[in-house]
């Protein structure tokens, strides 16, 4: 059997720093998906999905010609977030190459007027060697402002943790609030709370 070993379940650690995040703990049910192409819709996402047994999928928009779109995607069980990498990663879907990704950090304490570019630029800033996708869950009451948490992809699990010494208790903004960057590890509270804001 020649299946792609999930990423997340290769017990490799990198080295030892101020806070050791463990690969097999940095997501559990989530993945993220990246070039999807800008023509692709929810519900083809969706679709695609049906068979591994989805919670939500999150389609973030560039909202830009031929910019790919990404996806942060919650399945129900740890099982079926492998099978899905073990089957979509790679898969061509309306002529792009989607790839799935599993280092996933969740980031707390976000101003209320936070938003995926301004997120994404502060990374970029600061670790400008660094790659993220970012996904922010947000108020249906007002979509304008997020509820102060979302979650980030990287390439790697040394770059998650680079970015975790460096940038966690950080503030965007002078007067803004001290992010918080923590590997994602879910409770029943917040699955049902994130199912409700979908």
């Amino acid at each position: 059997d020649q299946r792609l070993i999930h990423p997340t379940y290769i017990r490799q650690r990198p080295q030892r720093r101020q806070i050791q995040l463990k690969k097999e703990e940095v997501n559990q049910k989530f993945l993220f998906i990246s070039n999807i192409n800008p023509q692709t819709s929810q519900q083809t996402l969706e679709l695609l999905l049906t068979p591994f047994y989805t919670i939500n999928a999150f389609l973030f928009k560039y909202g830009q010609f031929n910019k790919c779109n990404y996806s942060l995607v919650k399945f129900q069980t740890e099982e079926d977030a492998i099978n899905a990498f073990d089957h979509l990663d790679a898969k061509i879907v309306d002529q792009s190459i989607i790839h799935l990704h599993s280092v996933i950090l969740r980031v707390d304490n976000l101003d209320e007027d936070t938003n995926e570019v301004a997120l994404t630029n502060f990374f970029q800033t600061k670790l400008p060697n660094i790659n993220i996708k970012v996904i922010l869950i947000y108020n249906n009451m007002n979509p304008s402002k997020s509820i102060v948490f979302g979650f980030i992809n990287f390439d790697t699990i040394i770059d998650a943790q680079q970015a975790i010494n460096q940038l966690n208790n950080s503030r965007l903004r002078l007067n803004g609030n001290a992010i918080k960057l923590t590997q994602w590890q879910p409770k029943q509270q917040e699955q049902r709370q994130v199912i409700r804001l979908v």
